[in-house]
């Protein structure tokens, strides 16, 4: 980590670096291209995903989540990759592209940050709701059930909701001024009078939310993490001492398990650059949105994040046998294909 916050700071020290073609290329590369074949893998496997698991098969709690969170990532991934085509129109009309792009920040990427930080929720809910399942196993359904799963969705939902509405409302407005690099009136977007009054309360709520939250987040589902890979290998040795009946029960919870550790773990890992981003901005405040090295983090970021949101149908299909099952039948039009 220190190794690369010294490198970060030599780049943003130094405006050569800032225009080093590699960050021109990598950020044609993930906008133009890597984003949205995301978004196309992303948006067909979560509107499968959803199909399925909406089925009055799929009743448990952990279902319920994912089904929430799948209905999440898809929003993200066609919001993202709505946002992200200002990089292919540019390439076709960089006139059409200047005035897609004001129109894009004011209405769409707030949308999408929403649907992100409401999935990365999601997966901290999956994390504790599977801690409390392998550790108390006998008690998990009394405290988690559907009800309850319901109403840590719905707060989740409302808190998220109400921390972006100011954003996603009143950040922005659209002008329209003469550019005289094109010599016509085109559409600009600049804070309004009242975001730019209470701007130290947005400033601060940033701070805390997303430089904070968000690190915090991924501390949580990693230490859940280990603590549920911990406890099912425990459970894995312990297998063999069970009768045949308690075995079969037991290996049902460990594959259910093992599936939603694997969506917390995908989820560590594609978190690790924003994670990284935020902790430097805390470190290091030089580092501002403006830069093209912090642009380019921040594109990295998104784009990890749609890996992630288009892998979770990946993890259900290759670790869970009812969802593959379901997979194949939904394929083959409600034949089971063997």
């Amino acid at each position: 980590m220190l190794h690369i916050n010294c490198t970060l700071s030599v780049w943003i020290n130094n405006p050569e670096e800032s225009n080093n073609p590699y960050i021109t290329i990598s950020s044609i590369a993930i906008n133009c291209f890597l984003i949205h074949l995301c978004a196309i893998v992303g948006t067909f496997g979560n509107a499968v995903a959803i199909i399925i698991l909406s089925r009055k098969t799929f009743t448990d709690t952990s279902s319920v989540i994912l089904l929430s969170m799948a209905a999440c990532d898809l929003f993200f991934l066609v919001n993202l990759s709505v946002c992200k085509l200002n990089c292919i129109i540019n390439m076709i009309n960089p006139v059409i592209a200047e005035i897609y792009y004001p129109y894009i920040v004011s209405f769409i990427r707030r949308p999408s940050r929403l649907a992100m930080f409401l999935s990365v929720s999601h997966t901290v809910v999956i994390s504790c709701e599977r801690l409390l399942s392998v550790f108390f196993p006998l008690h998990v359904s009394q405290w988690i059930t559907r009800k309850t799963t319901k109403r840590i969705l719905v707060f989740i939902y409302c808190a998220w909701t109400a921390y972006v509405t100011p954003y996603a409302v009143f950040n922005y407005q659209i002008e329209w001024t003469f550019n005289s690099n094109y010599n016509q009136t085109m559409p600009t977007f600049r804070e309004t009078q009242w975001f730019l009054e209470n701007k130290p309360v947005f400033d601060l709520l940033t701070h805390i939310v997303i430089n904070n939250i968000t690190v915090l987040f991924t501390v949580i589902v990693a230490v859940n993490s280990c603590a549920i890979s911990y406890r099912l290998n425990t459970v894995s040795k312990q297998r063999k001492l069970i009768t045949s009946t308690n075995k079969n029960r037991s290996q049902i919870d460990v594959k259910a398990s093992r599936m939603l550790l694997a969506v917390c773990v995908v989820y560590n890992v594609c978190n690790i650059p924003s994670s990284a981003i935020y902790l430097h901005f805390n470190i290091d405040s030089s580092l501002e949105p403006s830069n093209k090295l912090y642009m380019l983090l921040s594109d990295l970021e998104e784009m990890m994040m749609a890996i992630n949101a288009a892998a979770n149908f990946f993890v259900y299909t290759f670790m869970s046998g009812r969802f593959y099952r379901s997979v194949l039948r939904l394929i083959g039009c409600g034949r089971l294909v063997k």
